[in-house]
C-alpha cells in the first residue's frame, strides 16, 4: 500500500516529562481522581505489533502502555476548567497558543457518563493539540451536508448532533482525530491485556474518530492502514 508522507515539525515538547499533573482547585476532586485513574489504565495496555501510522504518531512499533504515557506526560502539564466556546459536543480543549501545556475540561467532560477508554482518547486528542510547531493540528469545519457511504448524516457518538459545518473534522491522517481514531483502532486489533469492554468500546469510537476525517481519501487510506491484519 501506497500512503501518504506527511511532514510533522518537532513540537515544542519537553524531552521529559512534567514531574505530575497540576490540578486547578476548580477541578472536582471526583473528576481529578477520574482522570488519574484514566492515566493508570493507560499504563496497562499492552499489545502486538501496530499499524503505519501509530508507529508514525507514538514512535513505537508495539502497543505499550508506558509509551502512550509518556507520550502525553511530555505534552500535558496542566489541568483547568472551561467552556471551550460551548456547544453540547465540546468535552475539552488546548490553547495552543496561549497556554499550550493546560488542558481544558468543560461541564461535558465533568458530567457525562463517558466510556473510559473514550475519555482516554479524548485526553490524547486533546494532547496532540499542545503541538505549537505543527500549529497545533487545528481542525477544519466538516463539509455541508457531512454524510456517510450509506447517505446519511454523520453525527457526535455522544452528542448525537450533525456535524456537518462544524469545526470538528480534520483533512489529515495525524492531527487530533487522526490520533485518536489510530490509537483506539489499534487497541481494538492488537491489545492483550484489554477487557472484552475496552475493546468494543475501541471499536465504537474508533470508528467514529475515522469519520471525522473529511477528506475520503485520506480516510480510505487510514481504514487500510487500520484494518485488522
Amino acid at each position: 500500500m501506497k500512503f501518504i508522507i506527511f511532514l510533522v515539525l518537532p513540537a515544542f515538547l519537553s524531552t521529559a516529562a512534567f514531574a505530575a499533573l497540576n490540578f486547578s482547585s476548580a477541578v472536582p476532586a471526583a473528576v481529578k481522581q477520574q482522570m488519574l485513574k484514566d492515566i493508570e489504565l493507560t499504563k496497562t495496555i499492552e499489545g502486538d505489533s501496530t499499524s503505519k501510522l501509530y508507529l508514525n504518531i507514538f514512535a513505537t512499533p508495539k502497543l505499550q502502555g508506558e509509551a502512550l504515557n509518556q507520550f502525553f506526560e511530555k505534552r500535558i502539564a496542566n489541568v483547568d476548567l472551561n467552556d471551550c466556546g460551548g456547544g453540547a459536543g465540546v468535552a475539552a480543549c488546548v490553547q495552543t497558543f496561549i497556554s499550550p501545556n493546560t488542558m481544558f475540561l468543560t461541564q461535558n467532560f465533568v458530567t457525562a457518563d463517558l466510556p473510559q477508554i473514550y475519555r482516554v482518547s479524548i485526553l490524547f486528542h486533546e494532547s496532540r493539540h499542545t503541538e505549537v510547531m505543527n500549529g497545533g493540528w487545528s481542525h477544519v469545519n466538516c463539509p455541508t451536508p457531512y454524510l456517510d457511504e450509506q447517505n446519511r448524516d454523520i453525527v457526535g457518538k455522544i452528542s448525537g448532533i450533525k456535524m456537518e459545518g462544524k469545526p470538528a473534522c480534520d483533512n489529515v491522517a495525524l492531527g487530533a482525530y487522526g490520533l485518536q481514531a489510530v490509537m483506539l483502532k489499534n487497541i481494538q486489533n492488537t491489545c492483550t491485556t484489554c477487557s472484552e469492554k475496552i475493546l468494543m468500546d475501541s471499536e465504537i469510537f474508533g470508528d467514529d474518530a475515522l469519520m471525522r476525517i473529511s477528506d475520503t481519501g485520506v480516510r480510505k487510506l487510514m481504514r487500510s492502514d487500520l484494518e485488522k491484519k
